[in-house]
């Protein structure tokens, strides 16, 4: 039997390319994000994988009877590695101009995990999550999916060899077993550890599904013959496809159930395509299949072009977007005829020459990445009033003077120092306070006080309260009623005790698409919950410092200010004090009317209201509110202060916190 070239094939490649950049741009048409589930377009890439990759294979072996280890890894070496070398040296550039010193180290990393067919285990160590912000911002975050590949091409043809050639008798039966396991365990990953089941184990099952009509094809030397089916099937296949892009949204659990839809369009598109049916016409047209031939280097190209527009900081506009994807595009073409098309030929570089040039490659970008790691992410690059700011992770800069454990996401043995002395302070809330935490500690450590950190990632003080993963449904373990009830107990039983209270409060509130919800049992929200809790702890003589909403910026700061402050200069000062990056006052307030004007109805002798937006805002004169001066920043992203805004809000506090703890 030989593989007869499908165009239709192709043409399904850019469906799922373009799925996949749609989704990505985040185009969106009165707020509404068309092509939510473009990242199903993964998954249609992993099937068809799948089976071309099962065909190559087993078309071999009935061919000749053999199968050439050597040239079938060259042959994923050609087409792969030299097109993804040139991306990696082409972006290094931009990733020197636009990037912090911790991404430019995660830039870095992300290249030597790829180039050791690793990285989606990289970015599932690191926690990274396919749907979250964060992941944009990595310009090789997409890498991931290769890495899977790569395993697959490396390991797969000798688990098809082992199998044809001692259990010939048994391998459709050994696959649909195979298949029945993985997607159960995959199943239950879903659920127990579904960022390893995004990362690895759906993948399989996905590739499988492709391989089992490969195989089917090959046994049967065709596919489906029947007229009628092959005029129906492929629209059906193309509608639970597109019906796929368009109504699976990123809030979906990733399991199996979700993906079952696009998986059998696929596999009923590569069985039933017909050159004489409507469907199979328009995958194989001229358009679809350019793209489609193409359709790796927009993969490659897309991810880090738009990363990297948005690592300068700022928030990218719909006209933005469309510059950014005819770049993508521009830079898909040249690569495609001028480095991938190439190397794809067996006769422009001998094997031999063609390794060592990749051996050469290899070795520069694993000197780049041990410089890299070496120089911190060469964060000589950035003027020092950024430097020495952005070497700080405030969650690992409080440590427990007992176990020297971290003190943020305690949930029992919180951090307590000076403990010898009676009067207490708790610092109770989020991210938001943990970044003020150290130098609330330093303002207070020679006064006769015992200072507690109670700090949780995106948890604040919220009494008979759980939270709640949105796509889980289950409780989070750093935010439960147990876990809130410890923390009350350990209030009420320390009488005229002071208790400072911050956070995020918009997350909690008013931020209707927030992965996490707050519940109890009675149906209270969450806000009048917090209420509650202040009123509890006010009526129990606890002393309470309120930390009203801090202003949020809405861009990363640290980023735009790298980008803006022109790189010739060697005075950052000055160019500060001449260009003031602002956001409206008015917005701020706006944003949090309701929580700014339930905390004002609050009113108790015990308590005692901080206006961070007094620190921060003018909101007379100006109506501005302020990310830096001519020396500092106040901000380390949108929302979470800098050291130097950490101390700007300490102060405020201190001038009433002072009285009481003197």
């Amino acid at each position: 039997m030989r593989i007869n070239y499908r165009p239709e094939i192709d043409g399904l490649k850019a469906v799922a390319v373009c799925s996949i950049i749609l989704y990505h741009i985040q185009i969106s048409f009165f707020q509404f994000q068309i092509f939510k589930g473009g990242f199903i377009g993964i998954d249609i890439f992993f099937v068809i994988s799948g089976y071309l990759i099962t065909l190559i294979i087993l078309e071999e072996l009935v061919n000749t009877g053999n199968f050439s280890f050597k040239n079938f890894y060259l042959r994923r070496i050609r087409r792969i590695i030299p097109t993804l070398l040139f991306v990696f040296l082409v972006s290094i550039p931009f990733a020197w101009l636009y990037l912090l010193p911790n991404d430019f180290l995660d830039f870095s990393k992300s290249i030597l995990y790829s180039l050791g067919l690793s990285s989606n285990f990289y970015f599932w160590s690191e926690g990274v999550q396919f749907f979250n912000l964060i992941a944009r911002l990595k310009p090789f975050y997409h890498t991931w999916s290769l890495s899977v590949l790569e395993q697959f091409y490396f390991f797969f043809p000798l688990i098809v060899i082992f199998f044809i050639k001692k259990l010939k008798n048994y391998i459709f039966f050994l696959i649909l077993l195979s298949l029945s396991i993985i997607l159960f365990i995959s199943n239950w990953l879903a659920s127990n550890l579904p960022s390893f089941n995004f990362y690895f184990f759906i993948r399989v099952s996905e590739f499988f599904f492709g391989s089992i009509l490969a195989y089917l094809e090959i046994k049967n030397n065709s596919r489906c013959q029947n007229k009628f089916l092959n005029g129906l099937l492929p629209s059906v296949g193309l509608f639970l496809i597109l019906s796929s892009i368009f109504f699976i949204n990123d809030e979906i659990s990733y399991s199996f159930f979700y993906t079952l839809f696009p998986i059998i369009g696929v596999c009923l598109l590569i069985w039933f395509c017909n050159k004489n049916e409507i469907i199979t016409k328009i995958l194989s047209s001229k358009l679809f299949v350019c793209i489609g031939l193409i359709s790796y280097s927009l993969y490659l190209w897309h991810y880090p072009i738009y990363a990297f527009a948005r690592n300068r900081g700022k928030i990218l506009s719909d006209y933005d977007k469309f510059e950014l994807f005819l770049l993508t595009l521009c830079f898909s073409i040249l690569s495609f005829f001028l480095i991938e098309k190439p190397f794809r030929k067996k006769n422009f570089l001998s094997s031999k020459i063609l390794l060592i040039l990749l051996t050469l490659f290899i070795v520069f970008f694993s000197f780049f990445g041990f410089f890299s790691l070496r120089s911190n992410g060469f964060d000589d690059r950035i003027h020092v009033f950024l430097k020495n700011e952005l070497r700080t992770n405030y969650h690992e800069r409080m440590v427990s003077p007992i176990d020297k454990t971290f003190c943020f996401n305690k949930v029992e043995n919180f951090c307590s120092f000076n403990s010898e002395n009676e009067k207490k302070i708790f610092l109770i809330g989020d991210s938001h306070m943990e970044h003020i935490s150290e130098n609330l500690l330093k303002k207070i450590k020679d006064r006769n006080v015992n200072y507690i950190s109670m700090n949780r990632a995106n948890c604040i003080y919220l009494p008979n309260f759980s939270k709640i993963n949105k796509k889980t449904k289950k409780k989070e373990e750093n935010c439960t009623i147990q876990s809130q009830f410890l923390i009350r107990k350990n209030i009420l039983k320390n009488k005229n005790s002071i208790v400072i209270l911050g956070g995020y409060f918009y997350d909690y509130f008013l931020r209707k698409d927030f992965k996490w919800s707050y519940q109890n049992e009675s149906n209270l929200n969450a806000l009048d919950g917090f209420v509650n809790g202040i009123n509890e702890l006010l009526l129990n003589d606890i002393n309470v410092f309120l930390v009203y909403p801090i202003p949020k910026v809405g861009w990363h700061v640290p980023r735009r200010l790298m980008n803006e402050i022109p790189k010739s200069s060697f005075n950052a000062s000055k160019f500060l004090s001449k260009n003031q990056f602002t956001t409206e006052f008015a917005d701020y307030h706006n944003n949090n009317k309701l929580i700014i004007e339930t905390f004002d109805k609050i009113d108790h002798p015990n308590l005692t209201k901080i206006y961070p937006h007094k620190v921060f805002c003018d909101a007379h004169e100006t109506g501005k509110c302020y990310t830096h001066d001519k020396k500092n920043i106040f901000y380390m992203d949108p929302s979470h202060l800098s050291h130097r805004g950490s101390e700007m809000l300490i102060d405020e506090i201190d001038k009433y916190l002072y009285k009481l703890t003197n």
